[in-house]
């Protein structure tokens, strides 16, 4: 079993790995005010300037020194977990957000905590993350192009593996604080680690 379990951290970390890589492909990964103070960043995501006029700073996605501190404390008073590859992914590397084409934006793990930024900026949306957390919705990003709905693990359906579907949410009826009803939600990938996959293929088709 413990062999079982050193293989699939081993591929869990390689998949990573390849997101992330290819990520910090992507051009537009600026620093701004709206994201983050460059002041403030930890010395790991600064990838100096771009050749504009401008000179805007620019970051990349940091493998951080592996943490393993628990993610406990990080979720003091908070009512769900993130799947375990998600907590993997947050505690490994550090980002601020990213939109992947066709399919999320990202919200940013930049702080030195694993978590704590991701976690403040759900809190950051008061009572739609409130009401979206009641239903079972974790939310961790959004959708990349058209209505700007929540993409959310839906911990209802968490699996054996703890893993949780990937779906994507209708915001106006969260914010129509419509409770009577089911909201609307399609269905995007039937794991993190699917969606994962996902992105990198959709990151592959950027030139």
């Amino acid at each position: 079993m413990a062999g079982t379990t050193v293989k699939q951290e081993a591929r869990d970390d390689d998949l990573l790995r390849r997101f992330m890589e290819r990520a910090s492909k992507l051009e537009g990964l600026r620093i701004s005010l709206a994201n983050a103070d460059p002041d403030d960043l930890l010395p790991g995501l600064k990838a100096g300037q771009d050749d504009s006029p401008s000179a805007n700073a620019l970051w990349k996605p940091w493998q951080a020194p592996e943490d393993f501190r628990p993610l406990d404390p990080a979720y003091a008073a908070f009512p769900l977990r993130f799947p375990p590859l998600y907590e993997r992914w947050a505690t490994r590397y550090r980002w601020l957000e990213f939109h992947v084409p066709e399919l999320a934006t990202f919200y940013e793990n930049a702080s030195e905590v694993p978590l704590e930024s991701v976690l403040r900026r759900i809190a950051s949306l008061k009572e739609f993350s409130r009401r979206l957390l009641v239903r079972g919705m974790l939310p961790f990003g959004a959708r990349e192009k058209g209505p700007i709905d929540p993409l959310c693990f839906d911990t209802r359906q968490r699996r054996r593996d703890s893993d949780c579907p990937v779906v994507r949410v209708n915001h106006e009826a969260v914010i129509l604080q419509d409770d009577h009803r089911a909201w609307q939600t399609w269905p995007v990938a039937e794991s993190f680690r699917e969606f994962v996959e996902m992105a990198i293929e959709r990151l592959n088709r950027v030139r």
